[in-house]
């Protein structure tokens, strides 16, 4: 076998040595560019699409070829039966181990760079995992494709197969035929060619460092075993010419096949339902709707008991003690998406099935009379669902205490639109309340704000729970900080920390402007922008006494601004920012605020620094929500672009955006008319 193995690698010399050195040599600039000069490891992975589809290609030809030349070397020698399976499967076993070769040498090499610049991370896992199912399965796939057809035709056409098989199953090459069937109208094809697709799904996507990589294993598994056997019975059968072309038949049944079955994820994120929902959403938020009759909220929440379950389907049981309730109705909040199957009301040991109604964010359900005025406990089952903003899945978990997740007595809609996005109101309650909760899944959850008790069970008393499991690790910086952080940022340590100096300093002075004595948690939580885009990253902040979430992107493909831009605008949304906002044009004037407190906090007063450059994106945002009868209003604060505001002025500017009246407009125009604005 050894001697057939030192034929075939004399025999395909120029192939091998060309091919696997034009694959190195490509590695080596891609890791270059991506790992090396952007420090962008999740990218350097994920935007592989070129590799991914030059190694398809190299493994196809070199399984064609490899199975062309025994063919007829064992046709010239008359080899016995017993000979041409060996040397068949010798051919075999060395194509698939060239493969294996090249993707664990860069396996290796990553590692050791990864374990090089931090030992502890674990970055190098999902790394290896991905380089396996992304680039090793495909390789040996399309090789064993290759050893398929050169074994059962000799037709001149089997280049042009084999290109027309490799352009189907290839990424990249699919993005063209999407947009070729989309300007002809041919859509029913899409679906059967992404169903096709081998390597990654989404060739120009980025690399999402809360949700990791796409994983495609069942599929290409099945399908490689598959092509194993099929080679297999075709050794066996290639000496008999209708035998072949059965062989033949077979694979391009498997084809068809494989194009019908739909690909599933280890994220399990279906991008087109989210966006659906996401057109849903901001459809229904972009109304005007008649407030609710906020006495059907007045009632006291006593504590929580919750438990979820999250594998098919993310399902919480709630039990929720209320009591105070003056009607025979009560209502509460909870996110739309998140649909309720069933509400029951208990009272010691009687349960009774209430009668609700779920309308948006607000369902209303029903008491029976001899219970008002009593203490029960509202027993309500649901289902979530993910969005842009909180990805939901079996492995991923992102609900933030600030977001509607468990039901609530705030009578508020959980989000509203500005500028074609919608954003999510803090839905912090308004007490501290005792929460009990049990979490079964797929994966263990990453972070909870409450204590664990026992496996899988937590406790505490706080305003919200914040739930969180995703690609992240967690370490302590600068010795006071518990930091979680995706696991592909492990290469950030430096920055992080100085990143934390420079948002606590930022708070002391943001303490002494506006006369608050907010202090940093000591669990601070990193996480990537988790939106459509990152238009208000800076607004996808929060905080309370047990931690701090904050929304960054460190990586310098996506930078757009230094790292540390945008604390002094991420500080009041993340500590002083808890009024609702029913109406975009009252976002509008927090955003002229926030942007005028910002470069207060900055110092940066160059009009090209990136600081200001970023406040002035930020009243370019506003500007389009102020009506004309503040036009003016506007202009006279924006002016003040490359000038301190005196901090008198933004405590005063801070107390009228918090207290209960809503005119905010003509109460500003009344403190810039207080104060002399020239002197500022």
């Amino acid at each position: 076998m050894n001697f057939i193995s030192i034929m075939n690698i004399k025999l395909h010399k120029y192939l091998l040595s060309v091919g696997l050195m034009g694959l190195f040599t490509y590695v080596a600039y891609v890791l270059y560019k991506l790992m090396f000069e952007l420090n962008d490891m999740g990218n350097a992975i994920q935007l592989s699409s070129f590799v991914i589809q030059s190694g398809m290609l190299f493994f196809m030809l070199l399984g064609y070829r490899f199975a062309n030349k025994n063919t007829k070397v064992a046709f010239l020698l008359n080899t016995e039966k017993k000979s041409l399976f060996k040397l068949h499967l010798s051919s075999i076993l060395l194509f698939l181990s060239i493969g294996v070769f090249f993707v664990f040498s860069v396996i290796g090499f990553t590692s050791v760079y990864y374990y090089k610049i931090y030992s502890t991370n674990h970055f190098y896992s999902e790394s290896a995992l991905f380089l396996i199912n992304q680039w090793l399965l495909p390789f040996l796939i399309m090789g064993l494709i290759g050893y398929l057809v050169g074994l059962n035709s000799n037709s001149k056409f089997a280049y042009a197969v084999l290109i027309l098989i490799w352009t189907l199953m290839s990424p990249t090459n699919q993005d063209f035929i999407f947009h070729l069937l989309a300007n002809t109208k041919l859509l029913e094809g899409n679906s059967l060619l992404r169903n096709l697709n081998i390597g990654i799904s989404e060739p120009s996507k980025l690399y999402h460092p809360f949700l990791g990589t796409e994983l495609y294993w069942t599929k290409k598994g099945l399908f490689l075993f598959f092509l194993l056997g099929l080679n297999f019975l075709s050794i066996l059968t290639c000496a008999r010419q209708g035998l072949r072309k059965l062989n033949l038949s077979f694979f391009i049944m498997s084809l068809v096949v494989y194009s019908l079955i739909p690909v599933t994820s280890t994220t399990s994120l279906n991008s087109e339902l989210l966006i659906e929902d996401f057109k849903s959403d901001i459809q229904y938020y972009s109304q005007e709707r008649v407030s609710s009759d906020k006495s059907l909220f007045d009632y006291k929440i006593d504590n929580y008991d919750i438990t979820i379950k999250n594998y098919e389907d993310f399902v919480v049981d709630l039990n929720m003690d209320i009591s105070d309730v003056k009607q025979n109705q009560v209502a509460f909040t909870l996110y739309r998406g998140f649909k309720i199957s069933e509400i029951n009301i208990l009272k010691g040991s009687t349960v009774k099935k209430a009668t609700f109604t779920q309308d948006g964010d607000h369902t209303l359900v029903i008491i029976p009379q001899k219970l008002m005025g009593k203490s029960i406990t509202l027993n309500v089952k649901y289902i979530g669902s993910s969005t842009f903003s909180n990805p939901l899945s079996n492995k991923h978990v992102y609900l933030p205490s600030d977001f509607a997740w468990i039901p609530s007595n705030r009578s508020d809609n959980t989000h509203f639109v500005f500028s074609n996005l919608y954003l999510n109101n803090s839905f912090h309650l308004k007490h501290k309340t005792p929460f009990r909760l049990t979490y079964e899944g797929v994966n263990k959850p990453d972070f909870i704000n409450l204590d664990s008790i026992r496996d899988s069970y937590y406790e505490g008393v706080t305003s919200g729970v914040t739930l969180i499991s995703g690609e992240i690790d967690h370490r302590i910086s600068n010795g006071k900080y518990d930091v979680y952080f995706p696991i592909s940022w492990f290469n950030y340590e430096r920055e992080i920390d100085n990143y934390l100096n420079e948002f606590e300093k930022t708070l002391s002075a943001y303490n002494r402007i506006l006369n608050t004595s907010y202090t940093m948690p000591e669990t601070i939580i990193l996480l990537p922008s988790l939106a459509l885009n990152d238009t208000f990253m800076f607004t996808k902040t929060n905080s309370d006494k047990e931690h701090l979430i904050v929304q960054i992107d460190p990586n310098q493909l996506t930078q757009s601004r230094p790292l540390n831009t945008n604390i002094p605008y991420q500080i009041d949304a993340a500590f002083g920012n808890n009024t609702f906002y029913d109406k975009p044009e009252k976002f509008a004037q927090w955003i002229l605020f926030n942007s005028l407190l910002g470069s207060n906090l900055s110092g940066q007063l160059d009009d090209h620094s990136s600081s200001i450059v970023f406040k002035k994106f930020q009243q370019t945002l506003a500007s389009p929500y102020v009506s004309s009868k503040y036009k003016e209003t506007f202009n006279t604060i924006s002016q003040y672009n490359n000038n301190r505001l005196s901090e008198d002025f933004l405590l005063k500017w801070k107390q009228l955006l918090s207290d209960d009246i809503e005119d905010d407009w003509n109460q500003l125009e009344e403190l810039i008319k207080s104060n002399d604005m020239g002197d500022m």
